[in-house]
């Protein structure tokens, strides 16, 4: 009976417990021991370890108030931009709060200092009207082109974007104390061809005529502008690919180019070389055949010859030697041996050399630049993913 009570008490004890925390989330432990290592570390002067300690509470606890203190963590650390995009949060979501209107003002106020800090960029296109984006879509535009706009200094990805175009990106440095420009060139759709490029290796560089594409492996084939167009494939310690690819427009199709690296100081025979010692293999291996037939040939007429000898000295009564049985016997497995491996040789050559001549006669297909076709339903001209917006 008393074990009965103690499970009922700690049962309702538990409960109790569970409902105390339900009712005020503030008493989670891992709630209050975030927030306090974040209150230390602000005491502390240790601003940018307040700020992730601060997140780290609203992540258990999502209270509107620890935004603000974050916000302020950033604005002591002189993390400008981040104390901004904090106290802009903080007003979403706490209107009401007594410290609205204190957050308001110091969005305006470190706004103005970022703009100060902000230097000038110049974006162009050619056709002009390109729609910009900076980083993602997702953040929305940030107007047409020409564009003259602000930005801090950092790195950026600016997508340039315009209906019956293909879509381009570029990579933007902003540095402080100077301006900075970026030019789009915008290829009409109908000018261009998916290209993808198959390459043996990983981490080799792509380049499209002395442009930087991407690096292998490419998941998205390029869209390149018709015409010749130099490739060139480097990857440390094996030799420069190079090559004069043809890109050619096939309605619905892409162009495939294979690239096989070798390491450097392996050589490769050329289609030229290969095709010659192809043609000559079969008559080589004819030639060994007959060749080695007519050794095991004199090795015959040997052994007969020394049979013959044997016997003639048998019929006149002397004796033989068993070292010249085991010669003869040399002689026919000798005989045996190579005529064997001549017959073989030579048909082999012969069925090689009409293997070959029947598939003469079928037409090689283009390694290079292989056409493969899209299937209903996927876009006949994939995104085009590029750092430099020319082909």
């Amino acid at each position: 009976m008393n074990m009965k009570i103690k499970l009922i008490f700690l049962l309702f004890f538990s409960l109790s417990i569970s409902l105390a925390f339900a009712q005020d989330p503030k008493q989670n432990p891992r709630y209050k021991s975030a927030k306090d290592e974040a209150t230390i570390a602000f005491q502390k002067g240790k601003y940018e370890e307040a700020a992730e300690a601060y997140q780290k509470a609203f992540s258990i606890v999502p209270v509107a108030s620890l935004l603000f203190n974050i916000a302020l963590s950033y604005e002591q650390a002189g993390k400008i931009k981040e104390a901004v995009d904090y106290y802009q949060r903080f007003c979403d979501q706490a209107p009401q709060s007594k410290n609205f209107a204190q957050a308001q003002a110091k969005i305006t106020q470190l706004a103005n200092q970022l703009m100060k800090q902000a230097e000038d960029v110049t974006i162009q296109s050619n056709p002009e009207g390109a729609v910009i984006y900076v980083n993602s879509k997702a953040g929305g535009t940030i107007g047409t082109t020409p564009l003259t706009t602000k930005m801090l200094a950092g790195e950026y990805m600016i997508i340039a974007e315009k209906e019956g175009f293909v879509s381009t990106k570029q990579k933007l440095t902003v540095q402080t104390g100077s301006s900075a420009q970026l030019s789009f060139t915008l290829y009409d759709m109908r000018s261009v061809v998916p290209v993808r490029f198959l390459i043996d290796h990983v981490g080799a560089k792509v380049y499209v005529d002395n442009r930087l594409e991407g690096e292998s492996p490419l998941t998205q084939p390029l869209l390149l502008k018709k015409g010749v167009r130099e490739i060139k494939i480097v990857k440390p310690t094996f030799q420069n690919w190079v090559q004069q690819v043809e890109v050619q427009a096939n309605q619905g199709e892409e162009q495939i180019v294979n690239v096989n690296l070798l390491k450097e100081g392996v050589t490769q025979l050329s289609k030229s070389g290969k095709s010659t010692l192809r043609k000559s293999a079969p008559w080589i291996l004819m030639a060994v055949g007959l060749v080695s037939a007519g050794v095991g040939s004199f090795f015959g007429l040997s052994a007969q010859n020394l049979y013959d000898q044997l016997g003639d000295r048998a019929s006149q009564g002397q004796l033989i030697s068993p070292t010249d049985i085991d010669a003869g016997n040399r002689f026919v497995l000798f005989t045996n041996l190579l005529i064997g491996f001549g017959a073989v040789s030579t048909v082999s050559g012969a069925v090689w050399l009409i293997v070959d001549r029947e598939s003469a006669d079928i037409p090689n297909a283009t390694v290079n630049a292989t056409p493969k076709a899209i299937l209903p339903g996927q876009q006949p001209v994939p995104m085009f993913f590029k750092l430099d917006g020319a082909f």
